[in-house]
């Protein structure tokens, strides 16, 4: 019995030897998977961040490129008025021609270059002063007609008294 007892004994310090050893291996485990929990929780969190930067980042390019959509069609509208604005200067060179070569003022060219804007002003002053000259000759000229006018109107009642007296 005592033997039995001995045995059991030491089966006992040897099963209780292999519990503590499972015990501390079972704890290094927990740990491990808290680690390993920790560690998994982390990246999913990290994920989710990615996704939300790469939302974002989506986002901002669908608007990028909306916007060099409308930078686009601004660039074809302001071509085309760039393109109607060439037309108009054209006209209004050709007119400015017409208009200084009628009135005696400036050679004009084809087109304008650096020195046009003093051109254009010497234009515009002596355009200016022709039509100034222009409505001075008018009102002289309306003035004459207007005497002339008031003369024959003189001229018409002695000429109607004459015709009275004879």
């Amino acid at each position: 019995l005592e033997m039995v007892l001995e045995d059991v004994q030491r089966e006992l310090e040897v099963n209780t030897e292999e519990l503590i050893k499972a015990t501390s291996e079972a704890d290094a485990l927990r740990a491990n998977c808290e680690e390993i929990e920790s560690a998994r929780s982390k990246l999913e969190e990290t994920q989710t961040q990615k996704q939300a930067e790469h939302d974002e980042l989506e986002s901002s390019l669908r608007e990028a490129k909306k916007t060099i959509k409308e930078l686009e069609e601004n660039e074809n509208k302001l071509q085309s008025r760039l393109s109607i604005n060439k037309q108009q200067v054209a006209l209004a060179m050709k007119v400015l021609k017409n208009v200084s070569t009628t009135l005696g003022i400036v050679e004009v060219g084809d087109s304008l270059d650096g020195d046009d804007i003093a051109l254009l002003s010497d234009i515009s002053s002596n355009v200016e002063s022709a039509v100034e000259s222009k409505n001075k000759e008018l009102k002289v000229a309306a003035w004459n007609l207007t005497n002339t006018i008031n003369e024959l109107g003189i001229l018409e009642k002695k000429h109607q008294q004459l015709k009275d007296e004879l």
